[in-house]
Protein backbone atom coordinates (compact mmCIF):
# COMPACT_ATOMS: atom_id res chain seq x y z
CA UNK A 1 0.00 0.00 0.00
CA UNK A 2 2.68 2.33 0.65
CA UNK A 3 3.85 2.42 -3.09
CA UNK A 4 0.84 3.33 -4.03
CA UNK A 5 0.30 5.94 -1.82
CA UNK A 6 3.26 7.71 -2.91
CA UNK A 7 2.53 7.25 -6.46
CA UNK A 8 -0.79 9.17 -5.73
CA UNK A 9 1.05 12.09 -3.88
CA UNK A 10 2.87 12.84 -7.09
CA UNK A 11 -0.86 13.32 -9.07
CA UNK A 12 -3.04 14.81 -6.75
CA UNK A 13 -2.60 18.54 -7.46
CA UNK A 14 -4.30 21.27 -5.02
CA UNK A 15 -7.27 22.62 -7.75
CA UNK A 16 -9.26 24.11 -4.63
CA UNK A 17 -8.30 28.08 -3.88
CA UNK A 18 -6.62 27.99 -0.41
CA UNK A 19 -8.96 31.05 0.36
CA UNK A 20 -11.94 30.32 3.29
CA UNK A 21 -14.78 32.21 2.49
CA UNK A 22 -16.53 31.49 5.87
CA UNK A 23 -15.44 33.91 8.18
CA UNK A 24 -15.05 32.41 12.11
CA UNK A 25 -14.96 29.05 10.62
CA UNK A 26 -13.46 27.39 13.67
CA UNK A 27 -15.93 29.61 16.22
CA UNK A 28 -13.06 30.62 17.96
CA UNK A 29 -14.73 33.90 18.38
CA UNK A 30 -18.10 35.02 19.22
CA UNK A 31 -20.79 34.54 17.03
CA UNK A 32 -22.28 37.75 16.46
CA UNK A 33 -24.09 38.16 13.44
CA UNK A 34 -21.83 35.67 12.02
CA UNK A 35 -23.27 32.70 13.16
CA UNK A 36 -26.67 32.18 13.43
CA UNK A 37 -28.90 29.10 14.31
CA UNK A 38 -31.70 28.27 11.89
CA UNK A 39 -35.45 28.36 13.81
CA UNK A 40 -35.49 27.58 17.34
CA UNK A 41 -31.95 26.61 17.41
CA UNK A 42 -29.45 27.53 20.41
CA UNK A 43 -25.99 28.33 19.78
CA UNK A 44 -22.93 28.30 22.14
CA UNK A 45 -19.64 27.24 22.57
CA UNK A 46 -18.18 24.29 23.36
CA UNK A 47 -14.74 23.68 24.52
CA UNK A 48 -15.19 19.86 22.86
CA UNK A 49 -13.58 20.79 19.71
CA UNK A 50 -12.02 19.44 16.76
CA UNK A 51 -9.52 22.36 16.40
CA UNK A 52 -8.34 24.92 18.43
CA UNK A 53 -10.11 25.75 21.79
CA UNK A 54 -13.67 25.84 20.95
CA UNK A 55 -16.34 24.04 18.55
CA UNK A 56 -20.07 25.07 18.09
CA UNK A 57 -22.94 23.15 20.25
CA UNK A 58 -25.94 22.68 18.60
CA UNK A 59 -29.37 21.75 20.60
CA UNK A 60 -32.89 23.26 20.71
CA UNK A 61 -34.31 22.84 17.88
CA UNK A 62 -37.22 22.69 16.29
CA UNK A 63 -36.92 21.18 12.84
CA UNK A 64 -34.17 18.55 12.11
CA UNK A 65 -32.39 20.03 9.00
CA UNK A 66 -31.59 23.39 11.24
CA UNK A 67 -27.96 24.06 12.38
CA UNK A 68 -25.99 26.64 12.40
CA UNK A 69 -26.23 28.67 9.50
CA UNK A 70 -23.79 31.63 7.72
CA UNK A 71 -24.63 34.01 4.84
CA UNK A 72 -21.35 34.38 2.68
CA UNK A 73 -21.44 37.09 -0.29
CA UNK A 74 -19.63 38.06 -3.49
CA UNK A 75 -20.33 34.63 -4.89
CA UNK A 76 -19.42 34.01 -8.51
CA UNK A 77 -22.03 33.35 -11.04
CA UNK A 78 -21.48 29.73 -12.32
CA UNK A 79 -18.87 29.17 -9.55
CA UNK A 80 -17.72 26.05 -8.20
CA UNK A 81 -17.44 25.64 -4.56
CA UNK A 82 -16.67 23.13 -2.07
CA UNK A 83 -18.08 22.90 1.71
CA UNK A 84 -16.52 20.91 4.38
CA UNK A 85 -16.58 20.49 8.06
CA UNK A 86 -16.21 18.30 11.68
CA UNK A 87 -19.45 17.18 13.06
CA UNK A 88 -20.42 15.32 16.26
CA UNK A 89 -23.31 13.86 17.31
CA UNK A 90 -23.66 13.82 21.22
CA UNK A 91 -26.60 12.16 21.65
CA UNK A 92 -29.73 10.11 20.23
CA UNK A 93 -33.31 9.79 20.79
CA UNK A 94 -34.10 6.83 22.21
CA UNK A 95 -36.04 4.31 19.49
CA UNK A 96 -33.05 5.83 16.98
CA UNK A 97 -30.15 3.95 16.06
CA UNK A 98 -28.30 6.59 13.93
CA UNK A 99 -28.65 9.91 12.48
CA UNK A 100 -27.46 10.96 9.31
CA UNK A 101 -25.72 14.58 9.22
CA UNK A 102 -25.91 16.69 6.59
CA UNK A 103 -24.43 20.23 4.65
CA UNK A 104 -26.59 22.28 2.45
CA UNK A 105 -26.50 25.38 0.93
CA UNK A 106 -28.68 28.15 -0.65
CA UNK A 107 -28.26 29.63 -3.49
CA UNK A 108 -29.61 33.12 -3.48
CA UNK A 109 -29.65 36.16 -6.05
CA UNK A 110 -32.50 36.59 -8.59
CA UNK A 111 -33.91 32.94 -7.49
CA UNK A 112 -33.28 30.95 -4.80
CA UNK A 113 -32.23 26.95 -4.36
CA UNK A 114 -31.42 25.00 -1.62
CA UNK A 115 -29.07 22.03 -2.30
CA UNK A 116 -27.87 19.36 -0.43
CA UNK A 117 -24.15 18.90 -1.39
CA UNK A 118 -23.22 16.13 1.27
CA UNK A 119 -24.83 13.14 3.40
CA UNK A 120 -23.60 10.73 5.75
CA UNK A 121 -25.96 8.01 6.97
CA UNK A 122 -25.99 5.84 10.14
CA UNK A 123 -23.79 8.54 12.00
CA UNK A 124 -23.68 7.60 16.55
CA UNK A 125 -22.27 9.15 19.27
CA UNK A 126 -19.84 6.74 19.59
CA UNK A 127 -17.80 7.43 16.23
CA UNK A 128 -16.67 11.06 17.16
CA UNK A 129 -15.73 13.57 14.96
CA UNK A 130 -16.55 12.90 11.57
CA UNK A 131 -15.50 15.09 8.50
CA UNK A 132 -17.93 15.41 6.15
CA UNK A 133 -17.61 17.37 2.58
CA UNK A 134 -19.58 18.30 -0.92
CA UNK A 135 -19.07 20.25 -4.00
CA UNK A 136 -21.91 22.56 -5.99
CA UNK A 137 -22.47 24.82 -8.90
CA UNK A 138 -24.05 27.94 -9.26
CA UNK A 139 -26.62 29.30 -10.27
CA UNK A 140 -26.46 32.23 -13.35
CA UNK A 141 -27.80 34.77 -11.23
CA UNK A 142 -26.65 33.73 -7.82
CA UNK A 143 -24.79 36.52 -5.80
CA UNK A 144 -24.42 35.00 -2.41
CA UNK A 145 -25.22 31.79 -0.71
CA UNK A 146 -26.46 30.36 2.86
CA UNK A 147 -24.09 27.55 4.20
CA UNK A 148 -25.80 25.37 6.64
CA UNK A 149 -25.13 22.02 9.17
CA UNK A 150 -27.24 19.57 10.55
CA UNK A 151 -27.84 16.15 12.34
CA UNK A 152 -31.06 14.94 10.63
CA UNK A 153 -32.44 11.84 13.26
CA UNK A 154 -34.45 14.11 15.22
CA UNK A 155 -34.61 17.43 16.74
CA UNK A 156 -33.93 15.95 20.43
CA UNK A 157 -30.62 15.13 18.51
CA UNK A 158 -27.52 17.84 19.62
CA UNK A 159 -24.72 17.67 17.72
CA UNK A 160 -21.13 19.83 17.51
CA UNK A 161 -19.93 21.49 14.09
CA UNK A 162 -15.81 22.62 13.69
CA UNK A 163 -13.72 23.51 11.40
CA UNK A 164 -16.20 24.61 8.37
CA UNK A 165 -14.64 25.63 4.79
CA UNK A 166 -15.95 27.23 1.83
CA UNK A 167 -13.29 27.31 -1.15
CA UNK A 168 -13.25 27.48 -4.88
CA UNK A 169 -12.64 24.83 -7.46
CA UNK A 170 -10.44 26.67 -9.97
CA UNK A 171 -11.43 26.07 -13.55
CA UNK A 172 -8.10 24.06 -15.37
CA UNK A 173 -8.14 24.56 -18.83
CA UNK A 174 -5.14 22.56 -19.34
CA UNK A 175 -7.19 19.69 -17.65
CA UNK A 176 -6.56 17.38 -20.98
CA UNK A 177 -2.63 18.20 -21.28
CA UNK A 178 -1.90 17.06 -17.78
CA UNK A 179 -3.80 13.94 -17.96
CA UNK A 180 -1.91 13.14 -21.21
CA UNK A 181 1.10 13.92 -18.98
CA UNK A 182 -0.06 11.21 -16.17
CA UNK A 183 -0.81 8.98 -18.77
CA UNK A 184 2.41 8.73 -20.20
CA UNK A 185 3.87 8.35 -16.39
CA UNK A 186 1.64 6.03 -15.35
CA UNK A 187 0.46 3.88 -17.99
CA UNK A 188 3.42 3.35 -19.61
CA UNK A 189 6.49 1.27 -19.10
CA UNK A 190 9.97 1.13 -21.45
CA UNK A 191 10.91 -1.20 -24.62
CA UNK A 192 14.75 -0.72 -25.32
CA UNK A 193 15.97 -2.37 -28.84
CA UNK A 194 19.39 -3.37 -28.87
CA UNK A 195 19.95 -4.83 -32.49
CA UNK A 196 23.16 -5.62 -34.32
CA UNK A 197 22.98 -7.06 -38.03
CA UNK A 198 25.58 -8.37 -39.60
CA UNK A 199 26.61 -8.91 -43.51
CA UNK A 200 25.27 -9.40 -46.19
CA UNK A 201 22.36 -8.06 -45.04
CA UNK A 202 21.38 -4.67 -46.77
CA UNK A 203 21.36 -1.32 -45.50
CA UNK A 204 17.79 0.25 -45.32
CA UNK A 205 16.12 -2.82 -45.71
CA UNK A 206 15.39 -4.04 -42.18
CA UNK A 207 12.51 -3.14 -40.61
CA UNK A 208 11.33 -3.67 -37.38
CA UNK A 209 7.70 -3.55 -36.38
CA UNK A 210 6.64 -3.86 -32.63
CA UNK A 211 2.70 -4.11 -32.31
CA UNK A 212 0.58 -4.70 -28.91
CA UNK A 213 -1.52 -7.46 -28.90
CA UNK A 214 -3.71 -7.27 -25.75
CA UNK A 215 -3.85 -4.47 -22.96
CA UNK A 216 -3.02 -4.87 -19.67
CA UNK A 217 -5.10 -1.85 -18.16
CA UNK A 218 -9.03 -3.70 -17.55
CA UNK A 219 -11.55 -2.55 -19.96
CA UNK A 220 -14.92 -4.17 -19.48
CA UNK A 221 -18.20 -4.58 -19.74
CA UNK A 222 -21.22 -6.06 -18.05
CA UNK A 223 -22.83 -9.08 -20.38
CA UNK A 224 -26.04 -10.38 -20.93
CA UNK A 225 -27.22 -13.75 -20.20
CA UNK A 226 -29.40 -13.79 -22.88
CA UNK A 227 -26.69 -13.10 -25.53
CA UNK A 228 -23.16 -13.66 -24.05
CA UNK A 229 -23.37 -17.73 -24.41
CA UNK A 230 -26.37 -18.41 -26.76
CA UNK A 231 -25.61 -19.23 -30.93
CA UNK A 232 -28.44 -17.07 -32.81
CA UNK A 233 -26.62 -14.30 -35.36
CA UNK A 234 -27.57 -11.73 -33.14
CA UNK A 235 -25.82 -13.20 -30.07
CA UNK A 236 -22.79 -14.28 -32.31
CA UNK A 237 -22.56 -10.49 -33.38
CA UNK A 238 -23.42 -9.52 -29.18
CA UNK A 239 -20.36 -11.38 -28.70
CA UNK A 240 -18.16 -10.95 -31.92
CA UNK A 241 -18.28 -7.16 -30.72
CA UNK A 242 -17.69 -7.86 -26.60
CA UNK A 243 -15.15 -10.31 -26.91
CA UNK A 244 -12.90 -7.69 -29.79
CA UNK A 245 -13.67 -4.73 -27.47
CA UNK A 246 -12.82 -5.65 -23.74
CA UNK A 247 -10.89 -7.57 -21.54
CA UNK A 248 -13.04 -8.17 -18.20
CA UNK A 249 -16.28 -8.72 -17.67
CA UNK A 250 -19.44 -8.81 -15.47
CA UNK A 251 -22.65 -10.24 -14.88
CA UNK A 252 -25.32 -7.39 -14.56
CA UNK A 253 -28.33 -9.53 -12.36
CA UNK A 254 -27.66 -13.26 -12.68
CA UNK A 255 -25.30 -13.59 -9.80
CA UNK A 256 -27.25 -11.03 -7.76
CA UNK A 257 -28.66 -12.82 -4.32
CA UNK A 258 -32.32 -12.47 -5.01
CA UNK A 259 -31.82 -13.73 -8.67
CA UNK A 260 -30.03 -16.95 -7.91
CA UNK A 261 -32.09 -18.21 -4.18
CA UNK A 262 -35.87 -16.47 -4.53
CA UNK A 263 -36.59 -19.73 -3.22
CA UNK A 264 -34.69 -20.67 0.18
CA UNK A 265 -32.46 -22.98 0.25
CA UNK A 266 -32.61 -23.81 -3.78
CA UNK A 267 -29.91 -21.67 -5.45
CA UNK A 268 -30.00 -22.23 -9.16
CA UNK A 269 -26.42 -21.82 -10.80
CA UNK A 270 -27.22 -22.78 -14.48
CA UNK A 271 -27.42 -18.89 -15.69
CA UNK A 272 -24.00 -18.43 -14.05
CA UNK A 273 -22.41 -20.77 -14.93
CA UNK A 274 -23.61 -20.76 -18.73
CA UNK A 275 -22.48 -16.91 -18.76
CA UNK A 276 -18.95 -17.85 -16.92
CA UNK A 277 -18.02 -20.63 -18.63
CA UNK A 278 -18.64 -19.33 -22.18
CA UNK A 279 -16.38 -16.30 -21.18
CA UNK A 280 -13.78 -18.44 -19.75
CA UNK A 281 -13.98 -20.37 -22.87
CA UNK A 282 -13.20 -17.29 -25.04
CA UNK A 283 -10.14 -15.85 -22.91
CA UNK A 284 -11.92 -13.80 -20.51
CA UNK A 285 -11.05 -15.31 -17.42
CA UNK A 286 -11.04 -11.82 -15.71
CA UNK A 287 -14.85 -11.33 -13.90
CA UNK A 288 -16.33 -9.27 -11.26
CA UNK A 289 -18.54 -11.02 -9.03
CA UNK A 290 -21.68 -8.78 -8.80
CA UNK A 291 -22.47 -8.94 -5.88
CA UNK A 292 -22.73 -11.64 -2.30
CA UNK A 293 -25.57 -9.23 -1.21
CA UNK A 294 -27.00 -6.08 -1.03
CA UNK A 295 -27.47 -3.74 1.47
CA UNK A 296 -30.90 -2.05 0.61
CA UNK A 297 -34.18 -3.24 2.25
CA UNK A 298 -35.80 -3.73 -1.19
CA UNK A 299 -33.40 -5.85 -2.47
CA UNK A 300 -33.74 -8.28 0.05
CA UNK A 301 -35.87 -11.51 -0.50
CA UNK A 302 -39.08 -11.73 1.51
CA UNK A 303 -37.75 -15.40 3.07
CA UNK A 304 -34.70 -13.86 4.00
CA UNK A 305 -36.34 -10.98 5.91
CA UNK A 306 -38.85 -13.27 7.61
CA UNK A 307 -35.58 -14.70 9.54
CA UNK A 308 -34.80 -13.66 13.03
CA UNK A 309 -30.94 -12.43 13.80
CA UNK A 310 -29.31 -16.00 13.72
CA UNK A 311 -31.03 -16.66 10.88
CA UNK A 312 -30.28 -14.11 8.27
CA UNK A 313 -26.37 -14.45 9.78
CA UNK A 314 -26.33 -18.36 8.69
CA UNK A 315 -28.40 -17.50 5.59
CA UNK A 316 -25.42 -15.12 4.34
CA UNK A 317 -22.73 -17.67 6.17
CA UNK A 318 -24.09 -20.44 3.60
CA UNK A 319 -24.55 -17.75 0.40
CA UNK A 320 -20.52 -16.86 0.76
CA UNK A 321 -20.24 -20.88 1.34
CA UNK A 322 -21.73 -22.14 -1.73
CA UNK A 323 -20.63 -18.89 -3.95
CA UNK A 324 -17.11 -19.27 -2.89
CA UNK A 325 -16.95 -22.67 -3.60
CA UNK A 326 -18.50 -22.86 -6.75
CA UNK A 327 -16.85 -19.22 -8.10
CA UNK A 328 -13.92 -19.16 -6.04
CA UNK A 329 -11.19 -19.91 -9.20
CA UNK A 330 -12.86 -18.17 -11.82
CA UNK A 331 -13.99 -14.67 -9.98
CA UNK A 332 -11.46 -12.43 -9.54
CA UNK A 333 -13.77 -9.47 -7.77
CA UNK A 334 -15.91 -9.53 -5.51
CA UNK A 335 -18.69 -7.01 -4.55
CA UNK A 336 -18.90 -8.25 -1.16
CA UNK A 337 -22.56 -6.25 -0.06
CA UNK A 338 -23.87 -3.61 -2.52
CA UNK A 339 -24.48 -0.14 -1.98
CA UNK A 340 -24.09 -0.21 1.98
CA UNK A 341 -23.67 3.42 1.56
CA UNK A 342 -27.57 3.58 0.76
CA UNK A 343 -28.18 0.51 3.11
CA UNK A 344 -28.28 -0.56 6.38
CA UNK A 345 -30.40 -3.99 6.11
CA UNK A 346 -28.21 -6.28 7.77
CA UNK A 347 -27.04 -4.55 10.40
CA UNK A 348 -30.24 -3.58 11.79
CA UNK A 349 -31.67 -7.34 10.81
CA UNK A 350 -29.01 -8.74 12.81
CA UNK A 351 -28.39 -5.59 15.40
CA UNK A 352 -24.34 -5.78 14.20
CA UNK A 353 -23.04 -2.77 13.36
CA UNK A 354 -20.05 -4.41 12.18
CA UNK A 355 -21.70 -7.47 9.83
CA UNK A 356 -20.86 -6.24 6.57
CA UNK A 357 -16.65 -6.08 8.18
CA UNK A 358 -17.56 -9.58 8.99
CA UNK A 359 -18.59 -10.45 5.73
CA UNK A 360 -15.45 -9.68 4.39
CA UNK A 361 -13.58 -11.36 6.69
CA UNK A 362 -15.38 -14.75 6.09
CA UNK A 363 -14.84 -14.26 2.30
CA UNK A 364 -11.14 -13.35 2.80
CA UNK A 365 -10.90 -16.99 5.36
CA UNK A 366 -12.38 -19.06 1.73
CA UNK A 367 -10.31 -16.84 -0.43
CA UNK A 368 -7.39 -15.20 0.05
CA UNK A 369 -6.88 -14.37 -3.65
CA UNK A 370 -9.91 -12.45 -4.28
CA UNK A 371 -10.18 -8.55 -4.49
CA UNK A 372 -13.16 -8.06 -1.82
CA UNK A 373 -14.07 -4.72 -2.46
CA UNK A 374 -17.89 -2.27 -1.19
CA UNK A 375 -19.19 -0.94 -4.49
CA UNK A 376 -21.73 2.24 -4.53
CA UNK A 377 -23.42 5.25 -6.40
CA UNK A 378 -23.15 8.74 -6.56
CA UNK A 379 -19.63 9.11 -5.23
CA UNK A 380 -18.43 11.05 -8.56
CA UNK A 381 -20.98 11.10 -10.63
CA UNK A 382 -22.71 13.04 -7.73
CA UNK A 383 -20.24 14.83 -5.00
CA UNK A 384 -23.14 13.90 -2.24
CA UNK A 385 -21.92 11.12 -1.24
CA UNK A 386 -18.04 11.06 -1.40
CA UNK A 387 -17.17 12.17 1.82
CA UNK A 388 -19.24 9.37 2.94
CA UNK A 389 -17.45 6.95 0.90
CA UNK A 390 -13.96 8.17 1.75
CA UNK A 391 -15.54 7.87 5.60
CA UNK A 392 -16.07 3.85 4.91
CA UNK A 393 -13.51 3.30 3.32
CA UNK A 394 -11.14 4.91 5.87
CA UNK A 395 -13.22 3.09 8.68
CA UNK A 396 -12.67 -0.87 6.81
CA UNK A 397 -8.81 -0.13 6.65
CA UNK A 398 -8.80 0.90 10.32
CA UNK A 399 -10.36 -1.72 11.08
CA UNK A 400 -8.62 -4.34 9.41
CA UNK A 401 -10.94 -5.02 6.78
CA UNK A 402 -9.61 -7.33 3.79
CA UNK A 403 -10.31 -5.15 1.19
CA UNK A 404 -8.25 -4.38 -1.58
CA UNK A 405 -10.35 -2.30 -3.97
CA UNK A 406 -13.25 0.05 -4.16
CA UNK A 407 -15.88 0.00 -6.41
CA UNK A 408 -17.43 3.61 -8.08
CA UNK A 409 -20.10 2.70 -10.55
CA UNK A 410 -20.33 5.94 -12.41
CA UNK A 411 -23.87 6.21 -13.42
CA UNK A 412 -23.99 9.89 -15.34
CA UNK A 413 -27.22 11.21 -16.61
CA UNK A 414 -25.25 14.92 -16.62
CA UNK A 415 -22.36 15.92 -18.92
CA UNK A 416 -19.41 15.49 -16.56
CA UNK A 417 -17.35 19.12 -15.28
CA UNK A 418 -14.22 17.50 -15.47
CA UNK A 419 -12.46 19.57 -12.77
CA UNK A 420 -15.45 18.50 -10.24
CA UNK A 421 -14.86 15.01 -11.42
CA UNK A 422 -11.06 15.36 -11.00
CA UNK A 423 -11.93 16.78 -7.01
CA UNK A 424 -13.83 14.20 -6.06
CA UNK A 425 -11.60 11.38 -7.50
CA UNK A 426 -8.95 12.75 -5.37
CA UNK A 427 -10.51 12.58 -2.50
CA UNK A 428 -11.74 9.09 -2.83
CA UNK A 429 -8.06 8.25 -3.10
CA UNK A 430 -7.03 9.88 -0.09
CA UNK A 431 -7.33 6.77 2.14
CA UNK A 432 -4.61 4.61 -0.22
CA UNK A 433 -7.35 2.28 -1.52
CA UNK A 434 -7.13 1.39 -5.45
CA UNK A 435 -10.10 2.45 -7.14
CA UNK A 436 -12.07 0.57 -10.01
CA UNK A 437 -15.01 2.18 -12.42
CA UNK A 438 -17.18 -0.69 -11.73
CA UNK A 439 -21.08 0.60 -14.08
CA UNK A 440 -19.55 3.45 -16.36
CA UNK A 441 -22.36 4.86 -18.33
CA UNK A 442 -23.14 7.90 -19.62
CA UNK A 443 -27.00 8.37 -20.49
CA UNK A 444 -27.82 11.27 -23.14
CA UNK A 445 -29.90 11.11 -26.26
CA UNK A 446 -27.76 13.00 -28.45
CA UNK A 447 -24.92 10.76 -29.03
CA UNK A 448 -22.71 13.70 -30.28
CA UNK A 449 -22.68 14.56 -27.01
CA UNK A 450 -22.86 11.41 -25.23
CA UNK A 451 -19.61 10.27 -27.29
CA UNK A 452 -17.46 13.52 -26.43
CA UNK A 453 -19.11 12.57 -22.50
CA UNK A 454 -17.46 9.28 -22.66
CA UNK A 455 -14.30 10.87 -24.38
CA UNK A 456 -13.74 12.75 -21.61
CA UNK A 457 -14.46 10.83 -18.61
CA UNK A 458 -12.69 7.57 -20.41
CA UNK A 459 -9.55 10.01 -20.34
CA UNK A 460 -9.49 11.45 -17.02
CA UNK A 461 -10.60 7.82 -15.53
CA UNK A 462 -7.39 6.13 -17.19
CA UNK A 463 -5.12 9.35 -16.40
CA UNK A 464 -5.55 8.94 -12.68
CA UNK A 465 -3.43 6.97 -10.89
CA UNK A 466 -5.74 5.45 -8.15
CA UNK A 467 -8.09 3.95 -10.76
CA UNK A 468 -7.18 0.34 -12.10
CA UNK A 469 -9.82 -0.59 -14.04
CA UNK A 470 -12.64 0.41 -16.01
CA UNK A 471 -15.89 -1.71 -16.66
CA UNK A 472 -19.32 -0.43 -18.54
CA UNK A 473 -22.62 -1.30 -17.64
CA UNK A 474 -22.93 -2.62 -21.00
CA UNK A 475 -22.83 -1.06 -25.03
CA UNK A 476 -25.86 -2.37 -27.01
CA UNK A 477 -28.99 -0.57 -27.19
CA UNK A 478 -31.27 -3.24 -26.53
CA UNK A 479 -29.59 -4.71 -23.78
CA UNK A 480 -30.25 -1.19 -21.81
CA UNK A 481 -33.02 0.85 -20.92
CA UNK A 482 -31.34 3.99 -21.42
CA UNK A 483 -29.05 5.72 -23.46
CA UNK A 484 -26.08 4.82 -23.35
CA UNK A 485 -25.20 2.39 -26.23
CA UNK A 486 -22.14 1.98 -28.04
CA UNK A 487 -23.39 0.26 -30.83
CA UNK A 488 -27.24 0.10 -32.05
CA UNK A 489 -29.98 -2.82 -33.19
CA UNK A 490 -29.42 -6.10 -34.45
CA UNK A 491 -26.36 -5.63 -36.77
CA UNK A 492 -24.20 -3.57 -34.20
CA UNK A 493 -24.08 -0.64 -36.02
CA UNK A 494 -21.15 1.55 -34.26
CA UNK A 495 -22.18 5.19 -33.35
CA UNK A 496 -20.53 8.03 -32.02
CA UNK A 497 -20.36 7.06 -28.71
CA UNK A 498 -18.68 3.50 -29.37
CA UNK A 499 -16.37 4.90 -32.24
CA UNK A 500 -14.90 7.22 -29.50
CA UNK A 501 -14.44 4.23 -26.99
CA UNK A 502 -12.72 2.38 -29.89
CA UNK A 503 -10.48 4.96 -30.76
CA UNK A 504 -9.20 5.55 -27.35
CA UNK A 505 -9.13 1.76 -26.43
CA UNK A 506 -7.62 0.73 -30.45
CA UNK A 507 -5.67 3.46 -31.41
CA UNK A 508 -5.00 6.33 -29.03
CA UNK A 509 -3.85 4.09 -26.06
CA UNK A 510 -2.23 0.88 -28.01
CA UNK A 511 1.37 0.92 -29.08
CA UNK A 512 2.38 0.39 -32.81
CA UNK A 513 6.39 0.84 -33.10
CA UNK A 514 7.91 0.87 -36.58
CA UNK A 515 11.89 1.85 -36.92
CA UNK A 516 14.72 1.15 -39.38
CA UNK A 517 17.37 -0.91 -38.57
CA UNK A 518 20.45 -1.50 -41.06
CA UNK A 519 24.04 -3.49 -40.23
CA UNK A 520 26.30 -0.48 -40.16
CA UNK A 521 26.56 -0.44 -36.53
CA UNK A 522 24.83 -1.58 -33.62
CA UNK A 523 21.88 -0.20 -32.37
CA UNK A 524 20.51 1.02 -28.98
CA UNK A 525 17.02 2.69 -28.51
CA UNK A 526 13.99 3.37 -25.75
CA UNK A 527 10.51 3.92 -26.58
CA UNK A 528 7.67 4.23 -24.60
CA UNK A 529 4.95 1.89 -24.91
CA UNK A 530 1.58 1.15 -22.98
CA UNK A 531 1.33 -2.23 -20.75
CA UNK A 532 0.09 -5.36 -22.43
CA UNK A 533 1.70 -7.94 -24.59
CA UNK A 534 3.35 -7.93 -28.26
CA UNK A 535 4.51 -9.30 -30.91
CA UNK A 536 7.88 -8.09 -32.39
CA UNK A 537 8.92 -8.73 -36.33
CA UNK A 538 11.81 -8.09 -38.32
CA UNK A 539 11.56 -8.00 -41.81
CA UNK A 540 14.20 -7.56 -44.47
CA UNK A 541 12.02 -6.39 -47.36
CA UNK A 542 8.44 -8.16 -47.20
CA UNK A 543 10.57 -11.43 -45.36
CA UNK A 544 10.12 -12.23 -41.40
CA UNK A 545 13.40 -13.20 -40.55
CA UNK A 546 12.79 -12.78 -36.59
CA UNK A 547 9.98 -12.74 -34.43
CA UNK A 548 9.20 -12.68 -30.22
CA UNK A 549 6.37 -12.22 -28.23
CA UNK A 550 6.98 -10.30 -25.04
CA UNK A 551 4.94 -8.70 -22.28
CA UNK A 552 5.66 -5.18 -20.91
CA UNK A 553 4.21 -5.54 -17.49
CA UNK A 554 4.41 -2.50 -15.11
CA UNK A 555 7.79 -1.89 -12.87
CA UNK A 556 9.10 -4.40 -15.07
CA UNK A 557 10.69 -2.96 -18.55
CA UNK A 558 11.95 -4.93 -21.76
CA UNK A 559 14.98 -5.11 -23.57
CA UNK A 560 14.73 -6.98 -27.24
CA UNK A 561 18.28 -8.12 -28.09
CA UNK A 562 17.47 -8.81 -31.95
CA UNK A 563 21.11 -10.12 -33.61
CA UNK A 564 20.85 -11.47 -37.25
Amino acid sequence: MKPFLAIISLFITGVVSSKNLALNPGFEDEFGSIWRGGGSSVLEQSTDAYAGVYSVKVSGRNNKVHGPYQNVENIKSKGKYFYEARIKILNLPEGKDYSSIQLDVILRGGSTKKLTVAVINYVRPCDGWIYIAGDFVTQADTTRITIQSAASASVDTDFLVDTVSLTEIATNPKWREEADARIEKIRKGTITVRSSIRPPLEVGKMKLMINQTSQSFPFGSAVSYQHINKNDEVSRKYQEYFYKTFNWAVLTNAMKWRFMENNEGAPYFGTVDGIVDALIANNVTNIRGHCISWAKDTKIMTWLKARDAAGVAAAVKERIRYMIERYGDKIQQWDVNNEKLHGNWYEEATGNPQFTEGMFHSMHELDRAATLMPNDYDVVSKGIHTSGYRRQLSQYIASGVPMKAAGIQSHLSVYPDMDIFKHRLDQLAQPGVPLWITEFDLRDKDVERRAQGIRDVLHLYFSHPAIEGIVLWGFWDKAMSFPASLVDGNNFVENAAGLAVRQLLRKNWRTRIQMRLGPSRPMLESVRAFYGTYQATVFNEKNVIWRQSFELKKGQDVELDIKI
